[in-house]
């Protein structure tokens, strides 16, 4: 059978609320109890935010927090069909508000390990990041004062060249960044500069030219490199070749490659004509007996006209 509601009349009812449900007869929560219900759940709420990475802990607050919560109350007691008193309401958070503080205390202390360890390493870090430098600095000051000597002592020619390489071969294990590296590139391109120098100067022209051009390949407008072996290319009986790598070297400022261009290839003159000069210094092209009446006479009749060129061009 179904309950139908409202069929007997009110006068007429014995027991007007005997078929309500039991939640239609519980009491209203008062304001202050309401209040009190949703800042302690805001406070619950709060707890877990801040416990987001412990998520054992931040679901139980989160319980914790909407049990608090008026219509959650409400909802478990219609679902639940029973009277969620306040005596059973304090002995069920009583209880878990015990594995509450035991997992704070658990995660606080696990958190505080962590900060800990993780401080640990940063004074570590600290430490070998001064060792580091400290080690650094004395080992750029080592390479700079071992650069500054070879430069002196090479200056001097007080070195092999063996000596040279052995002493650069050193200082390979000292030069770690690629400024460094540079700083020993540059030394050795200058020092292979002037063997092919010294091997230009020596009349080794052939074997010069096989440095020079290994070199010209990483200073391809290095004027000295192209002077030196547009000189062996011209010893060699090559002119050609070489004053293409003079007009290279004068194009980057060489004055010895200019002159020495002008010594191979000098500028020559050839006639390209005549002219006739009249003497107001004019020119015609007249023969006959008019020419330079206006100009005062002719002074030249066959002046030769020149043009300049070089051998090669």
């Amino acid at each position: 059978m179904r309950y139908i509601a409202d069929l007997i009349p009110n006068k007429y009812k014995v027991r007007p609320d005997y078929f309500k449900s039991g939640a239609e007869n519980k009491r209203p929560f008062s304001s202050k109890a309401k209040v009190i219900s949703f800042l302690t759940a805001g406070l619950f709420f709060l707890f877990a935010l801040v416990h987001l990475r412990h998520l054992p802990l931040c679901l139980l607050a989160i319980i914790l927090a909407l049990g608090l919560l008026p219509s959650v109350h409400r909802w478990l007691e219609k679902k639940g069909q029973f009277d969620f008193t306040p005596t059973i309401k304090r002995t069920l958070y009583g209880i878990m508000l015990l594995p509450l503080a035991l997992m704070t205390g658990y995660f606080s202390k696990a958190d505080a390990k962590l900060a800990h360890e993780h401080f640990l390493q940063q004074q570590e870090e600290k430490r070998l990041a001064v060792i580091t430098a400290a080690r650094d600095s004395v080992r750029k000051d080592s390479l700079y004062t071992c650069i500054s000597s070879l430069k002196h002592q090479q200056q001097k020619g007080s070195l092999s060249e063996t000596e040279v390489q052995s002493l650069l071969a050193g200082l390979d294990s000292l030069a770690v960044g690629p400024e460094e590296k540079k700083v020993l590139a540059d030394i050795r391109f200058n020092i292979a500069k002037e063997g092919a120098v010294k091997l230009v100067n020596s009349g080794k022209y052939k074997s010069a030219v096989d440095v020079l051009t290994a070199l010209l390949s990483q200073a391809p407008e290095d004027p000295v490199l192209l002077y030196n072996r547009a000189l062996c290319y011209d010893k060699l009986g090559a002119p050609e070749t070489a004053i293409q790598d003079l007009r290279l070297a004068m194009k980057a400022g060489s004055a010895p490659a200019e002159k020495y261009h002008d010594k191979i290839n000098p500028v020559r003159k050839r006639v390209t004509g005549y002219v006739t000069r009249c003497c107001d210094g004019t020119t015609s092209y007249a023969r006959g007996r008019g020419a330079c009446s206006w100009h005062g006479g002719v002074c030249n009749w066959n002046e030769p006209q020149y043009e300049t060129y070089r051998k090669y061009e």
